[in-house]
């Protein structure tokens, strides 16, 4: 790992201490990957998650889409489905370590982990990745 790559983990606050690699399991993935945390998709209700969610499988691929000029959060991270529909927003207490790997050139990306759709809005889980 270079001096540069260090120097951004470090400045993550060690929300990525322990990071797990992972052998790529979906489609899309064509490198190794390090999973740098699993979370939710927050703002569904807002989103075309509604629609989307039924067609979502486990293992499904999730853009991930930095939205610096956000109204409401200058690190946004928007969460999009492989034909683009928005989901919705990774958490904000999650999204500082990412928005920081992001706007460096890292690649960052996601795949669903679990869908609960047994709720008004679904409740889409997923793992967050980093191509190394």
């Amino acid at each position: 790992m270079d001096a540069t790559r260090r120097h951004i983990l470090r400045g993550t606050g060690g929300a990525l201490g322990a990071v797990a690699l992972a052998a790529p399991a979906a489609a899309g993935v064509a490198q190794a990957s390090v999973v740098l945390l699993s979370t939710y998709v927050a703002g569904t209700a807002y989103h075309g998650a509604g629609a989307a969610a039924s067609t979502l499988r486990p293992g499904d691929w999730l853009a991930l889409q930095r939205e610096q000029r956000n109204d409401y959060d200058p690190r946004a991270i928007a969460v999009r489905t492989r034909s683009g529909v928005k989901l919705g927003y990774v958490p904000r207490t999650d999204n500082h370590a990412l928005a920081n790997l992001m706007d460096a050139g890292f690649d960052v990306g996601a795949h669903v982990r679990q869908i609960l759709p047994d709720r008004r809005q679904p409740e889409i889980r997923l793992d967050v990745f980093m191509t190394l």
